[in-house]
């Protein structure tokens, strides 16, 4: 890691395509992905130290909802208890 990234705090930048943010600059650090689905840079700029980040995937993550109603287990037709409440100690 080079000293002035270890000696000087920086400042980070999301950007949407790190190849192109990167040309024409003083790169300190190549681009790596030191985590699924982030791409991680760094530069000088009027020296300091910057990081660059791309979000690959910046999708948020799909939410599944747990409706714990439609899960339980319905009464049958034959079943005696079919009429009474169910109570949340009966399932």
């Amino acid at each position: 890691m080079p000293a002035i990234v270890k000696a000087t705090p920086h400042i980070a930048f999301a950007v949407d395509n790190l190849d192109e943010a990167l040309e024409g600059k003083e790169v300190l650090i190549a681009p790596n992905a030191l985590s699924p689905g982030v791409r991680v840079a760094f530069i000088v700029h009027d020296g300091a130290p910057v990081e660059l980040l791309e979000f690959i995937d910046p999708a948020p993550p799909k939410v599944v909802e747990n409706n714990a109603a439609e899960q339980a287990p319905q009464p049958t037709a034959g079943d005696p208890d079919a009429a009474r409440p169910r109570l949340s100690r009966d399932r």
